[in-house]
């Protein structure tokens, strides 16, 4: 009798032992598990707080103001910014719409008139604060006119936040505007909220018709009122 109980002492004791010893198992996985979570969490944190810093650091290196030298000293910085219209001057009843402005040394002034140096290289940086997005031709699309045919783009994603160099961008609704000059074979398509920097060397002095062919608002004067989606430009 004596050894029968010993018998189903020892069984319990056993089932015991297996509970317990997966229960230690269970515990273990749970943290094993909460730590790998923790690690992926402070990882993509960290990535995120990457690109955000280096999108600060695009922005500070490029958005300079126009006319200043870029920091390697070899081009002259021409920057434009596309918002709001910030005046109304034109048509005050069409509420804010995108506007071409130049970045000088007192905030934003027009861009009826844009000058840069002859036999320059010129860093352009367009700065679109416009979301909007518009259906263009392949040709509308694609860089011209650059050194090399190519620009670089710079926006808040993963895949371009520290600069993506590239030749075209897709027409299907992505493309905002274009800064183009026809008779010197300079086209530079700017996609919806985004920086781009492209390198242009301008040869003769002269003056030339500056335009944005992407369909903006349906007013057909923003295409040809200066200052807006149209204007000179000056190679003196």
């Amino acid at each position: 009798m004596l050894q029968r109980r010993r018998g189903v002492s020892d069984a319990k004791f056993s089932i015991a032992m297996v509970i317990i010893g997966l229960g230690v198992i269970i515990i273990g996985m749970s943290y094993t598990s909460i730590a790998v979570n923790q690690q992926n969490e402070q990882n993509a944190i960290q990535t995120s707080q990457a690109q955000v810093q280096a999108l600060e650091k695009t922005i500070s290196d490029f958005n300079s103001t126009s006319g200043a030298p870029s920091q390697s000293g070899a081009a002259y910085t021409l920057t434009l910014v596309v918002a709001n219209n910030q005046n109304q001057d034109f048509n005050s009843t069409l509420g804010p719409m995108p506007q071409y402005f130049v970045l000088g040394p007192n905030g934003l002034v027009s861009s009826a008139s844009i000058s840069v140096p002859a036999n320059t290289l010129v860093k352009l940086v367009i700065v679109n604060y416009d979301d909007g997005g518009a259906n263009v031709s392949p040709a509308l699309a694609t860089v011209s006119g650059t050194v090399g045919n190519s620009m670089l783009v710079f926006n808040g994603t993963s895949q371009t936040a520290t600069g993506l160099s590239v030749h075209s961008i897709p027409v299907n609704g992505t493309l905002a505007h274009t800064f183009s000059i026809p008779s010197l074979g300079v086209n530079i398509p700017v996609p919806s909220s985004s920086i781009v920097v492209a390198y242009v060397r301008f040869g003769s002095a002269g003056t030339y018709t500056w335009d944005c062919f992407s369909p903006c608002m349906p007013w057909a004067n923003m295409s040809t009122e200066k200052g807006w989606m149209t204007g000179a430009f000056n190679v003196a």
